[in-house]
């Protein structure tokens, strides 16, 4: 990468061909020795006009930054709008409290992960029952990889319809 620092630098006018790597000064790299004939070139740019600012242009500036701020401030308000829910469905206790609120007394919880549970205590107030110690109604469910899900209580093993297969 050096050779062809140095030679950007002799392109530049500031260091000669005998000396590729020979630093200005305080080390400020290749293109340090550019920099006087840089701005002397701006300077002489602007002594000739070319620096003015035309007359609409610091208004079509604000336009500008007010279209930017316009453009993040509807994109927000859309992704609150379109994820927001989606959010809460797969990540927060929130829409499923929704749903347990209305008839918590009726509802207790199966095997869910720690931190659904840690959810649902928190918008309850004080925390559903174990579905193994206090069956209910209504069951609060997981499947593995999913959010847990409200659903109704299975039925009893006594009342589970088997086939016996009749002989004759």
């Amino acid at each position: 990468m050096r050779p062809a620092a140095g030679g950007l630098r002799r392109a530049a006018g500031g260091v000669p061909r005998g000396r590729p790597y020979a630093s200005g000064g305080a080390g400020g790299g290749p293109f340090e020795s550019a920099a006087p004939r840089v701005s002397g070139k701006l300077a002489a740019g602007r002594r000739r006009g070319r620096g003015r600012v035309a007359a609409g242009e610091p208004r079509r500036r604000l336009a500008a930054v007010l279209l930017i701020a316009a453009g993040a401030a509807a994109g927000t308000v859309f992704l609150k709008w379109a994820a927001a829910p989606e959010l809460d469905r797969t990540v927060s206790a929130r829409a499923l409290w929704r749903q347990v609120s209305g008839r918590a007394e009726e509802v207790c919880i199966d095997q869910i992960e720690r931190s659904w549970r840690y959810g649902l205590n928190y918008y309850s107030g004080t925390p559903l029952p174990e579905c193994s110690q206090q069956a209910r109604p209504w069951w609060v469910r997981q499947s593995p990889g999913k959010p847990p899900y409200l659903g109704p209580a299975p039925p009893p093993p006594f009342l589970r319809l088997t086939c016996i297969p009749l002989t004759l």
